[in-house]
């Protein structure tokens, strides 16, 4: 792919990232002046329109199990490197920034495919991570959370064939509006930039990539997955460092050089034509 083509591709990204750090440097617009949009409107609106169109039960619980999989992996990976070793690792090493990332680097950049994997595989994500923290789940509270609502209102839908026409429209624009919110907002996210632990920053990064990897390559391997929905698993896989909504650590200096990282990563991938969900072994 040519220079001018990789421009083409990636910068309705990489523009609205800038515009978002830009504008947290400017007039210190802060992520949590957008968290809540983020998390009460247009993430439940992606993950409802993901997961309301026809998705077979298999596959649907293959997708879960499959995010549970890559993240139970990386959490395991990164106690052990904690307990064991005298690297620090952030805990955002063992979540892949999904719906921050991956959503909509699958909008700008992969023509709007995958959606209904990907929000499967982050539902899956979000449960190990959760299960796995050491405390038990509050599932009345869990349930409530709006992403979670969202993903079993659309698993409803999906499964009954009951729509509400009016649904429809209201959240038509939402969802087309809410890739550029989220990208502006991880702009917010990363500023500022300066003062990075860099040395912890960089091997969490490569904790989750790395355990990202194998554990999607596993697993496609595993379930058989090809196509777009290997494609999806294993992008979501390559997603950087990240904490679920809510969680008191997001921005951390991981997730901040993850996401430099990892945009390389992909552009690379891109320019060269890998497909790693294609390795055979």
């Amino acid at each position: 792919m040519s220079f001018m083509a990789l421009a083409n591709t990636y910068a309705p990204f990489l523009s609205l990232i800038v515009i978002g750090y830009c504008l947290a440097h400017w007039v210190n617009l802060s992520s949590n002046n957008l968290t809540p949009l983020i998390r009460y409107v247009f993430l439940p609106v992606i993950i409802y329109s993901s997961v309301s169109g026809r998705i077979a039960v298999k596959t649907l619980a293959l997708l879960i199990l499959s995010g549970a999989s890559v993240t139970a992996m990386s959490k395991f990976i990164f106690e052990k490197v904690n307990a064991k070793t005298n690297v620090r690792v952030s805990v955002s090493a063992s979540f892949p920034n999904v719906a921050y990332f991956t959503f909509p680097l699958l909008a700008m950049v992969y023509g709007s495919k995958g959606f209904a994997t990907a929000s499967s595989f982050l539902l899956g994500s979000i449960l190990a991570f959760e299960g796995m923290n050491g405390s038990s789940i509050d599932w009345k509270k869990f349930v409530k959370e709006p992403i979670i609502f969202a993903a079993i209102l659309g698993i409803v839908v999906a499964f009954t064939g009951y729509k509400v026409p009016v649904l429809g429209k209201v959240i038509s624009p939402i969802y087309k509006a809410s890739f550029s919110v989220i990208l502006i907002y991880l702009g917010t996210l990363l500023h500022p930039l300066n003062n990075l632990n860099f040395g912890e920053a960089f091997a969490s990064v490569v904790l989750r990539v790395a355990s990202g990897f194998a554990a999607a390559l596993l697993l496609i391997k595993l379930f058989a997955f090809n196509g777009l929905i290997a494609k999806t698993i294993m992008l979501c896989a390559l997603s950087p460092p990240g904490t679920p909504m809510g969680s008191s650590s997001r921005g951390d200096d991981a997730e901040k050089l993850g996401v430099i990282v990892c945009f390389i990563f992909v552009i690379l991938m891109n320019h060269f034509r890998w497909t790693p969900w294609s390795i055979r072994f």
